[in-house]
């Protein structure tokens, strides 16, 4: 089970990887335990550039909600791959990575 930040209990879901290519791309499906509140994919992949590598999310998701509750949700969920996406660059940039295999060096 997830807790929110205020202490509040997330609902449960289930969480399953549907693609997987090593050091390169990880693809998430997750939905809700009991009923269909939300279904999700998240897809998380590093790509080689000249200038080193690039890491890309695009996630995708059917939830049911409108109104204000749909555009509170969308600010949240940006604020929220914003800092994920900032925390997972920090890590990145700690890693030194070998360019010809894309591995992390020991």
């Amino acid at each position: 089970m997830l807790i929110k930040k205020a202490g509040e209990a997330e609902e449960e879901f289930y969480s399953e990887i549907v693609k997987w290519v090593p050091y390169q791309r990880i693809t998430w499906y997750a939905h809700a335990a009991q009923g269909e509140s939300f279904h999700k994919f998240a897809d998380f992949e590093l790509t080689e550039v000249p200038t080193g590598l690039r890491f890309c999310i695009c996630c995708y998701e059917q939830n049911r909600l409108e109104g204000e509750s749909l555009e509170r949700y969308r600010k949240t969920l940006q604020n929220a791959v914003r800092e994920l996406t900032m925390v997972f660059k920090r890590y990145c940039e700690e890693q030194a990575f070998d360019p010809q295999d894309n591995h992390p060096r020991r």
